[in-house]
């Protein structure tokens, strides 16, 4: 007689969702329910080309070099002052 399992055991070996070497794609979720047993059940499809994009700041404006420069200026002062910044 097989026997029962408890919330959250594993009810066999896990698929591998993604072959290897296999080109990274988007996904989106088309689907999904909960069953009454907390089973998560997910459905998605290809949504194309993962999507990259430049993660460089864009140079400071003048005004933010000011403000920055003005930072400096009052940590160096507080610095040597011995008072905290």
């Amino acid at each position: 007689m097989p026997s029962a399992r408890s919330p959250g055991q594993s009810s066999g070996a896990a698929k591998k969702l993604f072959a290897d070497g296999l080109a990274p794609q988007r996904y989106r979720l088309t689907r999904s329910r909960v069953s009454d047993t907390d089973l998560v059940v997910v459905h998605y499809e290809r949504a194309g080309d993962v999507k990259t994009a430049d993660a460089a700041l864009d140079t400071p404006s003048d005004k933010e070099r000011a403000r920055q420069d003005r930072i400096r200026r009052e940590y160096a002062v507080a610095i040597t002052s011995g008072k905290p910044g």
